[in-house]
């Protein structure tokens, strides 16, 4: 019995001392004044796809080494270091997950935990809500023959927020061609397609990242979402002209067969363009100047000619012009041609009128005008249907309206009071989904 009591008396004892070994290890490790972590505070989350994003604010103690963070069943993220976010991505529960953040000591003590519940986005859900919301929609214009597209107040888009990131694809004339722009700019945003000469038909394929708003929360993760458009780009169909500036306009005078030879100073040519009918251009005729008169190349037939330079070019698209008294000596059959150069040091047979010249297939033919209807106040002729762009026109004068004036006779010359010419107005753009 004695041998009974001793042995329980010995077992005690050991037990004593190892609790006393374990407490005096406790001690040591708080003895120079460490003390269990102090828990986080703010803690904060984002919510991404099938991710989240955790932040939170540390406890200034500087007892706490790393971050420990708990979720689902038994699973854990722990850091090396002290840090104040985190992102837990594969996250795949429908249902959600709690999320427990603990700071850590370096003898592995967790502090109080601070606990927060985020249900992150599936992949699923988020295609099916950008398939079906509604994006900014673009607009086009027509700028000095440049195609402007371009997307407006896309911050006013309640459920995607434009990043500034977006490519495009577009054909253009059988050219496919790529952009991909970092404007920046995630309020407004433009493509410029430069060039647009004539009417045309764009293909328009363009993917813009966002990130998608759902419940007035921002969603962390960017989505693309790609969109077709077809950009019609045509002339307007109301018949509108646009008169040419007649500042630009000058008389050519440096091309052979040309009758540039006025019948007088009082009658010059710029009183074409003066704006007013009481001023005629009259070209001389070969009884008062046979060397100049007519064209005297032409031993004073027809056709008479004369070039008009517009100052640049552009697409005309109709001319008009007032006679002299009943439009005597007015241009009544006439041909009208076009040219966007002027080719210099040809020998003057490249210009002849009186046969088909070689100038003849540099430029283009523009109309054939001819018109029995002098009974009106002025006659306008709509030209260049193919809308070639010229700053050269030529006419050709092959008869006139002849009528006898006073003075009797009718002459191989040419009389009006006043030209209007018109170019064609620029095109217009518009856009189909």
């Amino acid at each position: 019995m004695k041998k009974i009591k001793f042995f329980i008396l010995a077992i005690v004892a050991i037990g004593f001392m190892s609790s006393c070994v374990d407490s005096l290890e406790t001690y040591e490790n708080y003895d120079s004044g460490l003390r269990y972590s102090s828990r986080i505070s703010n803690l904060h989350g984002e919510i991404g796809i099938e991710k989240v994003k955790l932040s939170w604010i540390n406890p200034t103690d500087k007892v706490a080494s790393k971050i420990r963070i708990e979720y689902g069943d038994s699973l854990f993220v722990e850091t090396d270091h002290l840090v104040s976010d985190y992102t837990i991505e594969n996250l795949s529960s429908g249902g959600g997950y709690e999320f427990t953040v603990y700071t850590v000591d370096q003898f592995g003590n967790k502090s109080v935990g601070s606990t927060i519940f985020l249900r992150p986005y599936s992949q699923s859900y988020i295609s099916t809500f950008v398939e079906s919301v509604t994006t900014v929609k673009p607009t086009s214009s027509i700028q000095d023959e440049d195609l402007i597209i371009k997307w407006s107040n896309l911050l006013g888009n309640s459920f995607l927020r434009y990043t500034g990131k977006m490519s495009c694809t577009y054909t253009i004339n059988n050219e496919s061609v790529s952009e991909v722009l970092y404007s920046g700019n995630s309020n407004n945003e433009h493509v410029i397609i430069p060039d647009i000469a004539s009417p045309t038909t764009i293909d328009f394929e363009f993917t813009m990242k966002y990130f998608p708003i759902i419940n007035n929360t921002l969603v962390t993760d960017t989505v693309s979402k790609t969109e077709k458009i077809k950009i019609i780009v045509d002339y307007p169909i109301e018949n509108v002209f646009e008169k040419i500036d007649h500042s630009l306009c000058r008389q050519v005078t440096t091309i052979p067969f040309d009758n540039t030879t006025q019948h007088s100073s009082g009658y010059g040519f710029y009183n074409l363009f003066d704006g007013s009918n009481n001023n005629v251009w009259i070209t001389a005729r070969p009884d008062v100047d046979p060397v100049n008169g007519g064209n005297a190349q032409n031993n004073y037939e027809y056709p008479v000619s004369f070039t008009i330079d517009l100052g640049r070019a552009t697409p005309i698209s109709a001319i008009e012009f007032t006679g002299w008294e009943d439009y005597s000596q007015a241009p009544k059959k006439f041909e009208i041609w076009g040219s966007g150069d002027l080719m210099t040091g040809k020998p003057d047979s490249y210009w002849a009128t009186t046969i088909p010249g070689e100038w003849q297939n540099d430029w283009h033919n523009l109309a054939m005008c001819d018109t029995d209807d002098f009974n009106r106040p002025s006659i306008r002729y709509n030209i260049n249907p193919e809308k070639h762009k010229v700053r050269y026109i030529r006419f050709l004068v092959h008869e006139i309206y002849k009528l006898h004036v006073q003075w009797g006779g009718v002459y191989i010359r040419i009389a009006m009071g006043e030209m209007m010419i018109y170019k064609q107005p620029g095109m217009i753009s518009r856009i189909e989904y």
